[in-house]
């Protein structure tokens, strides 16, 4: 869990305007979305596996760079490993008649186990956030379903003109 917690926190940090994923217990968030994952079922069994196996990974790789457990490697040793993660990988382009400066980047997709699951670590986190307390009150300052006294609405004045239909 604190391997976890510590992921997230990393991918939304705290800031002076809001509280980060750890304020906003994202890693519990996470935890108890796999929690409620019944594992007689076989595609959500295989969802809890995939989790276990990511964080795994991610301790792994911090092992092999540093020889140190991810917790246990400095904040800039922690960076450069997300770093890597979140670097997609490039990919050919293919040969094409436009100018190089008007081609459409090929889109990028993550090809390691690694990369898989920190793309789907980014979307529980962003998810988890969005939807707490921290995220939605602090962060994005939602003050709730509010009645509006005046409603001043716009001057016809204002609009442009109206192109007459051509029938």
């Amino acid at each position: 869990m604190a391997l976890l917690d510590e992921l997230v926190e990393m991918i939304i940090p705290a800031d002076p305007h809001s509280g980060g994923a750890r304020a906003a217990g994202v890693a519990v968030y996470i935890d108890g979305r796999l929690a409620e994952y019944d594992p007689a079922i076989p595609p959500l069994r295989a969802d809890r596996e995939r989790w276990k196996a990511g964080l795994a990974t991610v301790d792994a790789l911090a092992r092999e760079a540093s020889g140190k457990a991810f917790l246990e490697t400095t904040p800039a040793e922690r960076t450069s490993l997300l770093e890597r993660l979140a670097k997609p990988l490039e990919q050919e382009q293919l040969p094409t008649e436009e100018p190089e400066e008007r081609r459409t980047p090929a889109v990028e997709k993550p090809e390691t186990a690694g990369q898989r699951f920190f793309v789907e670590l980014k979307s529980w986190t962003v998810r988890g956030y969005y939807t707490s307390k921290v995220g939605i009150h602090d962060e994005m300052e939602y003050k709730g379903n509010r009645a509006i006294v005046e409603f001043a609405g716009i001057d016809p004045a204002t609009l442009p003109p109206v192109r007459p239909s051509e029938d």
